[in-house]
C-alpha cells in the first residue's frame, strides 16, 4: 500500500518532493509560500494551533511556508520535513535558542525574582547563552539521564495510588489526568505525593495542582500565540500563580529542613539539588514554580491524548492489557520489562494526536539551506512540525486510524525495505518519535515524564477496561500549556 500511494506521489508535480530531486532545488526566502499578513495567526486563534498548521500545511503543500508569526511579529517559517529539522538541531551550537528562550513573559517574571533574591539559577532555563548552559549542566543530571529511573519506584507509587481513586473520575477525567501528572512529578521533586488525586486529601501541597499548569499555560500565551488568543489580565493571573507556589513551597520546604540545613526528604530530585549539587535552599525554593508548571502540563496533555485514543479503540486496549498481563502480572512498570505495545500505542498517539503544532521553536546564528532546499535568513524563528507529513495520507495508509501495530517491529522493518516512497521513513524518524523535543534544549524532565506516562497507562489499563459512556462523544482541542482534549469523555470503568 505504501508502494502504492508513494508512486501516485511522486508522479504529481509536487514541491513537497523537490527534496528528491537534484541538490541544485534551491528556493528563495522570499519564494517561499505561505499566507499573507496575520491570516495564520488569525486561523491559530480561532481554531487552535495544529489545526491551523493542518490547514496551512494542505494549502501550500511545501515542505516549508512562511508566515507573520506570532513570536517576533516578522516572518517566520514551519518547517515540516523530519530531515530539515534535523539539520536545524545539527547546527543548534552551544548556545541554541529554544523555546523557553522565547517564553518572554517567564523570562520577565523569573528575572524580577532572581535579582530580588541574589540567586543564580531562577529564570535561568528561560534564558540562553552561558546561564542557561550553567543551570541545565547543574539541574538536568538527575532527570534527563537514565539517572532517572532512580525516581521510578516514587513514581509508581504515586501512579498505584492515582488509579486507587480513578473511579471518583469517570465524568472528570481531565481532572484525574492532572492531579495524577501532579503527583507523579511532585513525588519526583520532593520524594513526598500529595495524594491530589484523592478528593479528602489534606496534604499541604496538594492546594497547588492547578497554579503549576495554569501560571505557565498562561506565560506560553502572552509570549507565543497571537494576541486574539490572550484572556484579560494573563500577566497579572499568571503572576498569582507563581507567587502562590513560591509561598506553599517555602513554607513546606521550611519545615523539612534539618539543623544542618538540609532538606529531611527520602531520595528525591530536590535532595540531589541540595545535598549533591550544593545549590542553596532560597535557589531550590525559587526553582519550584517553573518545574512544578513544565512537569504538570506538558505530561497531562501527552497522557490525555494517550487515554482518548485507548478509549475509543478498545479492541487495540484489550490487545495492550493481555501484553500487560503476560509481562508484568499485575506488578507495576519497570524498566525491563518487554513491552513493545504499550510503546507503540504511545508512538501513535503521538503520530495521530500530537500535543502541539510544533515540537519547538529555533533560530540560527547564521544563514542556511535546508536539505530539502530552502534559504532560511540567520535569526528567523522556525516552528519544527513534523506532526502534518505523519498525517499525510499520501504518504501513510490509514493515516486517520489509530492503528499501533504500525510502530511494531514487523511494519517498521517493511518500511525500512520500502524504497519508493522515502517519506514512509519519516513516520520511525528519531525527529517524529518524541513529543517533548529534542537537541541541547529539548524537555529538561523528558526521561521522568516518559517514566510517568508509562507507569500510569500500565497501572490503569491492566486494572480497568475504560471505555466511552456514553459512546461516540465530541471534543475540541482546547490549548493549554499543550493542547488536551476538552472535554475528556466520560467513562465506565470495568474491573479486570
Amino acid at each position: 500500500m505504501f508502494a502504492r500511494v508513494c508512486s501516485k506521489a511522486l508522479k504529481s508535480q509536487r514541491p513537497l518532493l523537490c527534496r528528491f530531486k537534484s541538490a541544485q532545488c534551491i528556493t528563495k526566502f522570499e519564494e517561499i509560500p505561505g499566507p499573507e499578513g496575520y491570516e495564520l495567526q488569525i486561523e491559530m486563534a480561532q481554531s487552535d494551533p495544529l489545526t491551523a498548521f493542518d490547514k496551512a500545511y494542505r494549502e501550500y503543500d511545501s515542505q516549508v511556508i512562511k508566515f507573520l508569526g506570532p513570536i517576533s511579529q516578522t516572518e517566520e517559517v514551519i518547517l515540516f520535513d523530519a530531515n530539515d529539522i534535523r539539520m536545524v538541531y545539527a547546527k543548534e551550537g552551544k548556545f541554541p535558542h529554544g523555546a523557553s528562550s522565547f517564553n518572554n513573559a517567564n523570562q520577565e517574571f523569573f528575572e524580577k525574582k532572581r535579582k530580588e533574591s541574589g540567586t543564580k539559577y531562577t529564570g535561568a532555563m528561560s534564558k540562553s547563552g552561558t546561564a542557561w548552559r550553567e543551570a541545565r549542566n547543574v539541574l538536568g543530571p538527575g532527570l534527563m539521564t537514565d539517572a532517572a529511573h532512580a525516581y521510578l519506584d516514587l513514581i509508581n507509587t504515586a501512579a498505584i495510588q492515582s488509579v486507587d481513586m480513578v473511579e471518583a473520575y469517570s465524568e472528570q477525567l481531565g481532572t484525574w489526568t492532572k492531579r495524577s501528572a501532579y503527583d507523579m512529578f511532585t513525588s519526583i521533586a520532593l520524594g513526598d505525593n500529595p495524594e491530589s488525586t484523592d478528593p479528602n486529601s489534606s496534604h499541604e501541597l496538594a492546594s497547588l495542582v492547578e497554579c503549576g499548569d495554569n501560571a505557565l499555560s498562561l506565560s506560553v500565551m502572552l509570549s507565543m500565540w497571537p494576541p486574539e488568543m490572550h484572556t484579560p489580565n494573563a500577566y497579572e493571573n499568571m503572576v498569582e500563580q507563581y507567587e502562590t507556589i513560591f509561598s506553599v513551597t517555602r513554607s513546606y520546604l521550611e519545615k523539612k529542613q534539618n539543623a544542618d540545613g538540609f532538606i529531611d526528604l527520602p531520595n528525591c530530585w530536590f535532595k540531589d539539588l541540595r545535598e549533591v549539587q550544593g545549590l542553596p535552599m532560597e535557589e531550590i525554593i525559587l526553582l519550584m514554580p517553573q518545574f512544578l508548571a513544565a512537569g504538570i502540563g506538558t505530561t497531562e496533555g501527552v497522557i490525555d491524548w494517550n487515554i482518548l485514543n485507548l478509549v475509543n479503540n478498545v479492541e487495540k486496549q484489550d490487545i495492550l492489557y493481555e501484553e500487560l498481563k503476560s509481562e508484568l502480572d499485575g506488578s507495576p512498570f519497570r524498566k525491563s520489562a518487554n513491552l513493545p505495545y504499550l510503546k507503540a500505542c504511545i508512538r501513535e498517539s503521538h503520530r495521530l494526536t500530537p500535543p502541539g503544532n510544533a515540537m519547538t521553536m529555533r533560530t540560527q546564528h547564521q544563514d542556511f539551506v535546508t536539505e530539502s532546499g530552502f534559504e532560511i535568513p540567520a535569526g528567523t524563528v522556525m516552528w519544527m512540525a513534523p506532526y502534518q507529513v505523519n498525517r499525510d495520507p499520501r504518504y501513510v495508509q490509514n493515516s486517520d486510524k489509530y492503528e499501533p501495530e504500525r510502530f511494531l517491529s514487523a511494519a517498521v522493518n517493511v518500511r525500512k525495505k520500502d524504497t519508493t516512497c522515502p517519506y514512509s521513513k519519516q513516520l520511525d524518524h528519531g525527529i517524529s518519535k518524541h513529543p517533548f523535543s529534542m537537541g541541547a534544549r529539548g524537555c529538561l524532565g523528558r526521561r521522568a515524564a516518559e517514566l510517568e506516562i508509562q507507569a500510569l497507562m500500565v497501572q490503569l489499563f491492566s486494572r480497568y477496561r475504560v471505555t466511552a459512556n456514553p459512546p461516540n462523544q465530541s471534543f475540541k482541542r482546547k490549548q493549554m500549556t499543550l493542547s488536551i482534549p476538552d472535554p475528556m469523555p466520560k467513562v465506565k470503568l470495568t474491573k479486570r
